[in-house]
């Protein structure tokens, strides 16, 4: 990337000379460019290596779980105070360009963030969150039986479900044995996929702009804070 020093696998800083790339946008975009909307830089795609998050955040454990990676690789509390977004907005539009978690929100619709005041980096992680939070309905449950049931290649969906419950449960701050006996949740029905990617934003021509949310594998590449 023109103007950036590499620090290590996925992180930069820009250089005291050349050019530099407008923060918050991805892909980056040259300083010259009017950009109408940026994202904070920790909501953001890595523009490095968008495979390494600079905010590591496992979707199924609450925000104040998260942290985020600096230029000298070490682990800090996001600040969840911050705006998200530059300028301010009050709403925030999120839907996901990810196959699966695309195909559910047909089903389930989009996440809306909002702050009558300015959405903050807190206000859309807790509402990403609380979005996969949600129980799973009956309906949902019998269409991920109905997928196995109908498949030539011998799918089984709802094995997956159970499993990424087992994991989550395992992996989560509650005991197991009561985590264990909740409904499945729709975190759950994104099997492996719960590392938080990071957002993007896409300007329509109407002048109109929604943020796309993306997901990685885990595990994360961190120790979850006490």
């Amino acid at each position: 990337m023109p103007g950036t020093i590499p620090l290590g696998p996925g992180h930069y800083a820009h250089s005291p000379g050349g050019q530099s790339w407008k923060p918050g946008t991805f892909p980056p975009q040259d300083p010259n460019m009017s950009v109408p909307l940026q994202l904070h830089p920790k909501l953001l795609y890595n523009p490095v290596n968008p495979g390494l998050p600079v905010l590591e955040w496992d979707l199924a454990l609450s925000p104040p779980t998260a942290l985020s990676v600096t230029g000298r690789h070490c682990y800090v509390k996001p600040d969840l105070k911050v705006s998200a977004v530059s300028p301010d907005v009050q709403t925030i539009h999120i839907e996901s360009d990810e196959p699966l978690l695309q195909g559910w929100m047909q089903r389930w619709g989009p996440i809306i963030v909002n702050n009558n005041d300015k959405v903050t980096m807190g206000d859309v992680m807790w509402t990403i969150y609380d979005y996969l939070q949600k129980p799973l309905t009956n309906e949902d449950k019998e269409l991920i039986k109905e997928r196995d049931r109908n498949s030539v290649e011998g799918t089984r969906d709802w094995h997956s479900l159970e499993y990424a419950r087992h994991i989550r449960c395992q992996e989560g701050y509650g005991l197991y044995r009561v985590a264990s006996q909740e409904d499945f949740k729709r975190v759950d029905a994104l099997g492996g996929l719960r590392r938080f990617k990071g957002l993007r934003f896409v300007v329509f021509g109407t002048n109109q702009w929604k943020a796309y949310l993306g997901l990685l594998e885990g595990p994360l590449y961190v120790v979850k804070p006490a």
